[in-house]
């Protein structure tokens, strides 16, 4: 299934989250995280959804892979 695209932008932002230890996923955290963008990031670069994940994918050194994080949120 491919997303299809934001109908106004072409594009929105998105959030994939992988929730660190002890974190739990759901309303407190995306609040928490929307508070934190609010003084850093201009209004339109909020995301508009956030996702999370149990894991994301990485490189064999542990750096996040966002080629295959975008690959795996576009096609489904």
């Amino acid at each position: 299934m491919n997303r299809p695209p934001d109908p106004e932008w072409g594009h929105k932002v998105v959030a994939l989250v992988q929730p660190a230890a002890g974190a739990t996923a759901g309303d407190e955290l995306t609040a928490e995280l929307l508070r934190h963008c609010a003084p850093r990031l201009a209004r339109l670069k909020h995301p508009r959804v956030i996702e999370y994940r149990e894991s994301l994918p990485r490189t064999p050194t542990g750096k996040l892979s966002r080629h295959n994080v975008r690959e795996a949120y576009l096609s489904g």
